[in-house]
């Protein structure tokens, strides 16, 4: 009455009509889980039994459920049955595909009761809430470091085994770290990232340039805000102090294009003024 199905017995049609009360009328012993077939409670009772009677003909692996053993055959015959119906992308799982689909929905249903970010994966979520608790579940099984995240373990693993599984393809150099052989890498394309008059590949060569123009000036490097207040407290206070440019100072010919030198330079002297007067 409720979809207008049709069943051949009323034993079937009752089975059915569970669907819709949500009744569950069959409990399992050991524990408090409740099913609404007793063919889902024989499958059930096989997790705490152990009772693992399937048994995959290639590795031997033993599922307790028949689903579970078909689900696996896919690792080896590599079929991929459930399609994306929006790029080519195919799936060994229903599920995986379910999870795919939220690339071109953009759906995130999985919410951070703390900050309120939205993931498209539950796993994802899990990772994030660390951020907030601080639980540091990864431990390494060498030095005492602990880690919220399994890959920033694995990470930290290869300062240990000394591996460096990330080569360069152009003079086979050995890096521990994707993010190191990317930085690398802009040695051999050229590629410049940084820029402050002399372009750099890496935010490390654009602090020794700019450290090089300081000592040059005989003046200390730009310091971050942070340092400065740092300062401010062991000093006490700021010192104003006029900075005399070492007359003497070799200067790279880059630094002499850049800079207009005058007879003295203020306290607050930092790389970006290097722009002549109007």
């Amino acid at each position: 009455n409720v979809c207008e199905k049709r069943f051949r017995s009323q034993y079937n049609l009752n089975r059915h009509t569970r669907v819709h009360t949500g009744e569950k009328p069959f409990g399992c012993g050991v524990c408090s889980k409740r099913f609404s077939q007793p063919g889902d409670l024989e499958r059930h009772t096989k997790v705490h039994t152990g009772e693992r009677p399937f048994v995959c003909d290639v590795c031997g692996k033993t599922f307790s459920q028949k689903i579970h053993l078909n689900k696996h055959m896919r690792v080896h015959t590599r079929e991929k049955p459930f399609g994306c119906g929006v790029c080519s992308k195919r799936f060994l799982q229903p599920e995986n595909l379910k999870k795919h689909m939220r690339v071109h929905t953009g759906e995130k249903p999985f919410g951070c009761d703390v900050c309120g970010q939205r993931y498209k994966r539950n796993a994802h979520l899990k990772s994030h809430t660390r951020v907030h608790t601080g639980e540091k579940p990864f431990g390494c099984g060498v030095c005492s470091k602990r880690f919220s995240q399994l890959g920033d373990l694995k990470k930290h693993q290869r300062v240990h085994t000394g591996e460096k599984p990330f080569n360069c393809d152009v003079c086979g150099k050995k890096f521990s770290r994707k993010e190191s052989l990317k930085r690398h890498r802009r040695v051999h394309l050229g590629e410049t990232m940084f820029d402050c008059g002399e372009r750099c590949t890496s935010q490390g060569d654009l602090r020794s340039y700019e450290g090089t123009v300081a000592l040059a000036l005989n003046v200390s490097p730009v310091q971050s805000k942070l340092e400065e207040e740092q300062d401010a407290e062991r000093l006490g206070a700021h010192q104003v102090q006029d900075t005399v440019i070492n007359q003497n100072a070799v200067l790279p010919a880059d630094v002499l294009q850049v800079l207009v030198i005058k007879e003295e330079v203020p306290h607050e002297w930092s790389p970006s003024m290097d722009q002549q007067d109007p």
